[in-house]
Parts: C-alpha cells; sequence; structure tokens
C-alpha cells in the first residue's frame, strides 16, 4: 500500500503526494484559475491535518475559509463588478444582480464544505443574514474600489 502526505504546492493548493514526492505535471500554466479539476472538500482537509499534524482547526476556521473564498468568488464575476458601478446601478438594482451571483456561487460552493453549505441553505435566517452580511462587503469594497479606480 502506498504512502502518502499533504504537501502545499506553490499554488498554494494541497495535494497528497506520494512517498517520492512525485506530484502531477503541471498543467494551464498562466491562467490564474482552478483547471476544473476535482478539488478535496476542505472538510476532509482539516480532518487530515488536524488527525496527521497534530493541528486544531474549528469550526470557525472553516466558516472563514468558506465566506472569505465566496467573497473571492463574487469579487472574480466580471459581471457583478460591473453591475457594482454606481454610474450605471443603484444599489438597489446591484441588489438584484448580487441575489442571483450569490445563490449560483453558493450553489458552485457545495463542495467546497458541503456542511456549512446545508446549514446555510436550510436555514432560511441565517442564509438571508449571510447573503446580507456577503452583500455589505461585496458592495462596500466594489463601490469603494470604482471610486478609487
Amino acid at each position: 500500500m502506498d504512502s502518502y502526505r499533504l504537501q502545499q504546492t506553490s499554488s498554494g493548493e494541497f495535494k497528497l503526494i506520494n512517498e517520492d514526492g512525485e506530484l502531477d505535471p503541471i498543467k494551464d500554466l498562466g491562467t490564474g484559475r482552478p483547471t476544473g479539476g476535482e478539488l478535496t472538500p476542505l472538510s476532509e482537509i482539516i480532518h487530515f491535518m488536524n488527525e496527521h499534524y497534530g493541528a486544531d482547526f474549528t469550526d470557525a476556521d472553516k466558516v472563514k475559509h468558506f465566506t472569505e473564498d465566496m467573497a473571492l468568488r463574487l469579487f472574480d464575476n466580471d459581471a457583478l463588478v460591473k453591475a457594482a458601478n454606481p454610474e450605471i446601478n443603484s444599489e438597489d438594482n446591484f441588489r438584484l444582480a448580487f441575489n442571483e451571483f450569490f445563490d449560483d456561487t453558493l450553489e458552485d460552493m457545495i463542495e467546497s464544505n458541503h456542511e456549512i453549505y446545508l446549514k446555510i441553505v436550510d436555514d432560511e435566517e441565517l442564509k438571508d443574514l449571510f447573503k446580507k452580511s456577503m452583500f455589505n462587503r461585496v458592495y462596500g469594497q466594489l463601490t469603494t474600489a470604482e471610486a478609487h479606480a
């Protein structure tokens, strides 16, 4: 049976490598975006690190990562960034676009951390609170960035 260990690559991604330290060859250099390969869920990485390295990552760490990951995905959405331009859209119009992108992004994150995803979609009050918080963060940063652009 092969022995594997966790190693962080230069892109920040964690991969399990064999005892010889071999990783798959690099593909799609320079894109700066995930290549669509299957990602390891955060909960599995945290469990592995807690078990094998004595780390003590908590649920709060998971929530923080999930929130930051979602924000980055929303900031990376060109259509949403354009919709935040106050010269083109009001805050209310941006909210309509944001709500659609939020729901789509949340669905895309089902594999990122299934446990947190389920808590958000199963509890309407929590979902509304999370959505409002993300809206304020994204709209605030995008409109501030627009003002400085």
